[in-house]
């Protein structure tokens, strides 16, 4: 680069000489520039050779590669790209291993993604985090087999640091899950909603049925929540939704779904229990409305509707089964509410 100023500089200065000087003058600047470029494409090749050297290995295409191992058939490091240990934070008078880079609950797969190219002769592709980072950094192992004579005599193992793709498509997942959890669940109470319930209770029924076991389902409907709210405000009623929900989910198994319709109506989907156990379930949820229910500094009573409707080997469609425990709801708030009726039978309750 310094012979092309100056080159220039001297093309410059020839201005105000005579004709025979200036052409001296004008030869000798292009002459420097030709030496000028002649040292840049030099420098520039020499650059080129030595990446190109780094990224084919034993003569294997590894593409823009970070960094560059090779390991000989007993994985022992053979040689290894300055960038490896700029990479790692190592120095190349440490003893190292290339499994020691990754983190320790990475070490297994790395090494039987290596033991696989190896034994297979093929290409094998893993991601792994960098031993000793936190926030962890993430990079991808491209493991490439080197073949010698028709068999392979070791790997050579590409490093490509990818933190921030990874920690974006972690966030986009999180960001799915978030939307996906929305869609189906009550914003209020964290339950499910209406769509989740129809689908769920479409497939329960399908499974169940296809072992001969039933599915039970409980409406329930909150006694008098108007004036709830009239007393206390929506935030008032709003507090006695969320705790009715928090007391559900206690009254149920891990695996019975938990839903709240809309407004004050709430329903319990139970699989493969017998119609007593069914009955037992809702007088356990009859009872888990008998303690105060705590607004501000006041307690406050109250109480709910249940109906129960199974399928009982015949009922195969959802709306059906919801239609049949609403009746039997609205059949216990005329028989004097907080209690329990089946579709089947006369009220069971408290």
């Amino acid at each position: 680069m310094a012979a092309v100023v100056i080159g220039l500089g001297l093309a410059g200065t020839a201005t105000g000489l005579d004709d025979d000087s200036r052409s001296t003058a004008m030869v000798s600047a292009l002459a420097y520039l030709a030496a000028g470029v002649g040292l840049l494409l030099w420098l520039v090749h020499g650059w080129r050779s030595r990446a190109s050297k780094d990224r084919s290995a034993a003569g294997v295409d590894l593409g823009d590669a970070v960094a560059v191992v090779e390991l000989d058939v007993d994985g022992a490091m053979v040689r290894a790209s300055d960038q490896l240990w700029l990479m790692t934070g190592r120095t190349r008078t440490d003893d190292l291993d290339l499994l020691s880079v990754v983190h320790a609950d990475d070490q297994q797969d790395l090494a039987s993604a290596m033991l696989e190219s190896l034994e297979g002769s093929r290409e094998v592709r893993r991601r792994a985090r960098l031993a000793g980072t936190e926030p962890p950094r993430f990079v991808d192992f491209r493991i490439v087999p080197r073949i010698v004579a028709g068999a392979p005599d070791g790997l050579v193992v590409s490093l490509a640091d990818v933190t921030d793709e990874e920690r974006r498509r972690v966030q986009t997942e999180q960001r799915i899950k978030l939307l996906e959890h929305q869609a189906a669940h009550d914003p209020l109470t964290g339950l499910a909603n209406r769509p989740h319930l129809v689908r769920h209770l479409k497939q329960a029924i399908s499974v169940e049925a296809a072992s001969g076991r039933d599915v039970s389902l409980l409406f329930l409907d909150v006694d008098d929540f108007k004036s709830v709210n009239d007393q206390y405000g929506h935030a008032g009623g709003d507090a006695v939704l969320v705790e009715i929900g928090r007391r559900l989910r206690q009254a149920t198994r891990g695996d019975d779904l938990v839903a709240r319709l809309g407004g004050d109506e709430f329903v319990i989907v139970a699989q493969g229990i017998t119609p007593e156990i069914a009955v037992m379930l809702g007088n356990r949820v009859l009872d888990q409305m008998k303690a105060p229910f705590v607004l501000g500094t006041e307690q406050v009573s109250v109480t709910v509707s249940v109906g129960l409707a199974t399928t009982d080997g015949s009922v195969s469609d959802p709306a059906e089964l919801l239609r049949s425990a609403d009746r039997a709801m609205f059949d216990a708030k005329a028989d004097g509410k907080n209690r329990l009726v089946t579709s089947a039978g006369p009220p069971v309750g408290t």
